[in-house]
């Protein structure tokens, strides 16, 4: 197809054509803003984010006033806004944290344009700031967050959680528990809680690349773990960042 041709294509075509480059430029800027950060196809990233080393972001995902932790993933189509992200963290496909906050009690109506700042709503009665609209979350060291999570605002997930695929977060999750379900209820916790303390105290993500190298076998065996643990040769190894 020629240039001169364009003028000859249906609308939604050249606005699909319009949207593509907006989105591309975006992901380009994005790139060029975080160079630290693997970024796939279309996947943006705003000024007011923060990366450590090591993060992956994967195609489509968006990003707004994100703190990410050292070699933490975010898989594709996922939407995190206002958010601080641990370290050594696993969010999966089309994740959705802290989109905003909606009014439900004590309110007429919760149509935004009463109570929202916003200039995207079609039409607005409001005249003062009330409420804040986004209020931040935040997430661990080494949690895992399933496909087609949704975390609400002002929540916290505790250090090695797991969220199963599907869940609503409502509510605080603490550390190394087990929440599925919606809204997410905790199933089960994963160690006991003088187990929970040692992991607290090892803070093993805080370690550098070489610790976690050297000591990658116990990660897979909790027993020869808390043993080195014990034998204080975990605790008192170095490599802390």
């Amino acid at each position: 197809m020629k240039i001169s041709d364009l003028r000859f294509a249906p609308l939604g075509f050249l606005l699909g054509i319009c949207e593509l480059g907006r989105v591309g430029g975006r992901w380009i800027r994005s790139k060029q803003r975080y160079p630290q950060v693997r970024f796939g196809r279309g996947a943006i990233a705003d000024d007011k984010c923060v990366f450590e080393e090591g993060v992956v972001i994967q195609e489509q995902v968006r990003l707004s006033n994100a703190t990410i932790g050292a070699h933490s993933y975010v898989s594709e189509r996922s939407i995190l806004w206002n958010c601080k992200i641990g370290r050594y963290c696993s969010i999966g496909p089309e994740v959705r944290i802290g989109l905003g906050i909606h009014p439900t009690r004590n309110v007429i109506s919760t149509y935004p344009g009463f109570y929202s700042t916003r200039h995207d709503v079609p039409i607005s009665f409001h005249t003062r700031q009330g409420e804040p609209e986004h209020k931040m979350v935040s997430v661990g060291h080494d949690v895992w967050i399933g496909a087609r999570v949704v975390v609400l605002d002002n929540v916290t997930i505790g250090d090695g959680v797991i969220i199963g695929a599907g869940s609503v977060v409502t509510r605080d999750i603490p550390p190394y528990a087990v929440a599925v379900g919606a809204p997410a209820r905790v199933t089960r916790v994963r160690f006991s809680e003088s187990e929970i303390g040692i992991l607290e105290s090892v803070a093993w993500w805080n370690r550098d690349i070489e610790f976690c190298r050297a000591n990658a076998p116990y990660f897979n065996d909790p027993g020869q773990f808390f043993a080195k643990v014990a034998d204080d040769e975990l605790l008192s190894a170095r490599g802390k960042r």
